[in-house]
């Protein structure tokens, strides 16, 4: 599946083609589906990579959604597959779904690795700060963005994540909603300039001008 992947959506990976194995992606789907149904020992991790690959390669979290869900309840200490599953519900608008998983999973147990909590409560902080936004309930938004700041503050290199860039975007344009210009130039100056390619960085910049914040 991979090679066939990199070949066809990689104009570099054209130009290598000859050192990469041979791919198809239908077929590849097909060994993953396989595996998932018939194998004994490796059932979840054919489960994981053919939602992995529906989510974030197909782009098609409704096919992604059932795969995610079953590892979702088959193995509950896995934060990974926690914030999977809750990111395709968020992607596919099942936020009656995705906010009691959220809240639950926030709730988790404190004896699993503190590393991955972290990575997973951050995400999780962010997700629920967004659906909070969209249902115009700033205040509650603005609680979880700053929540999920702090903890991406703890994590390395916090200054390229993308929980962070989507919080602080989201506090700024809140905070520029409340006539706090301030605290608005404070959160898209430092969207602004993260290292990295994420579309807000460069809707944070357009913010600033926009606003006469600069």
């Amino acid at each position: 599946y991979f090679s066939a992947f990199l070949v066809e959506e990689y104009t570099l990976a054209r130009r290598l083609r000859w050192m990469l194995p041979r791919g198809d992606r239908e077929k590849g789907l097909s060994l993953l589906e396989q595996a998932a149904d018939n194998s004994i020992f490796l059932e979840p991790e054919a489960t994981f990579f053919l939602g992995h690959i529906y989510l974030h390669f197909e782009r098609k979290p409704e096919l992604a959604l059932n795969y995610l869900r079953e590892l979702y309840h088959k193995y509950p200490d896995n934060t990974f597959y926690r914030r999977l599953y809750i990111r395709s519900l968020y992607q596919l608008d099942h936020l009656q779904e995705a906010l009691p998983r959220i809240a639950e999973s926030l709730d988790y147990s404190d004896d699993l690795n503190r590393h991955d909590i972290s990575v997973m409560n951050e995400e999780l902080y962010t997700i629920r700060g967004l659906i909070h936004y969209q249902n115009q309930l700033y205040d509650r938004a603005q609680d979880d963005f700053v929540e999920s700041v702090k903890i991406s503050e703890t994590l390395h290199p916090f200054g390229e994540r993308s929980n962070l860039i989507v919080s602080l975007f989201h506090l700024g344009e809140i905070s520029l909603q409340n006539g706090r210009r301030d605290e608005a130039r404070y959160f898209f100056s430092r969207a602004a300039t993260a290292n990295t390619d994420h579309p807000l960085v460069g809707k944070s910049r357009d913010m600033l001008k926009k606003n006469d914040l600069e």
